[in-house]
């Protein structure tokens, strides 16, 4: 039995999307002329106020990410149930099963019960109705 190929096509299109995003900003500074240098002047204060500005949009953008993610994890996560249940009921209750026969037995016979059960308590009100009704104290 060959085992298939399970590439997921959305990580796909994200890596190809990150990696032609990265070309094309290469070859805007390429073509720009922009080269990135430091200035000599910079404070630590100035140095740390950049990298903590640059922090918060990474962390903004990964939340993006993340959440773009989990919309979409979740729909594959409930497709799968979705068809591993299906299956799971067209497999347990298949005519042709010995077991399917069984339970189908079964749910009959519940059926023939619960009818006699209903048969029987419309019988008792009647009975009740008939009955001599007890007066007296208990003692």
């Amino acid at each position: 039995m060959a085992k298939q190929n399970s590439t997921n096509p959305g990580i796909v299109s994200l890596v190809l999307a990150f990696v032609l995003g990265a070309a094309a900003l290469s070859l805007l500074l390429w073509s720009t002329g922009v080269r990135a240098s430091m200035r000599a002047e910079l404070s630590q204060v100035d140095v740390v106020t950049i990298v903590l500005g640059a922090l918060g949009v990474m962390v903004a953008i990964l939340t993006l990410f993340l959440a773009v993610l989990a919309f979409y994890g979740w729909a594959t996560f409930r497709s799968i149930i979705e068809e591993r249940f299906d299956e799971a009921m067209r497999r347990r209750f298949n005519p042709a099963e010995d077991e399917y026969q069984s339970l189908l037995t079964r749910f009959l016979e519940d059926a023939k019960s619960l009818q006699l059960t209903k048969e029987a308590d419309t019988e008792v009100p009647a009975l009740r109705k008939s009955a001599k009704p007890i007066t007296g104290e208990i003692k």
